[in-house]
């Protein structure tokens, strides 16, 4: 029996089978089960909306390492992401200008409140509750 590499994949993908019990099913090893399933090319699209309500805030790994993440909060899509050692305004400053340079517009921002953002979008967005709203 020949393998098909887009049947397993769709099996593992789609059906949640984990390589044993692909291997065991194919009577296969897992080896050749993981090459059947590397030889697949996949292309991950995302589209965005062009208006997004933004979500941000960083989230920690230890003392030294944090995730700050840009969300839309009317898709659930993550506009925007970096790795970061400490959370500053420059870096979200950054973080909003990378996402309104993907011709995202950005319709409010919603974070926690952290110092000095309020003074760095005053002048074209209003605060609201930790929520920057234009």
């Amino acid at each position: 029996m020949r393998l098909d590499s887009i049947s397993i994949w769709q099996e593992y993908t789609q059906g949640k089978q984990t390589y044993f019990q692909l291997a065991t099913k194919y009577n296969c090893s897992i080896k050749t089960i993981q090459r059947k399933i590397d030889e697949v090319k996949t292309e991950h699209k995302t589209t965005f909306s062009n208006i997004a309500n933004v979500l941000m805030d960083t989230t920690y790994f230890g003392r030294k390492l944090g995730v700050m993440v840009f969300k839309d909060s009317l898709t659930g899509n993550i506009l925007y992401k970096q790795y970061v050692h400490q959370e500053t305004n420059q870096l979200y400053i950054q973080g909003i200008e990378e996402i309104a340079r993907r011709g995202i517009k950005i319709q409010s921002i919603i974070c926690d409140g952290r110092k000095g953002l309020f003074q760095l979008f005053g002048k074209e967005i209003q605060y609201r509750c930790a929520t920057f709203i234009k």
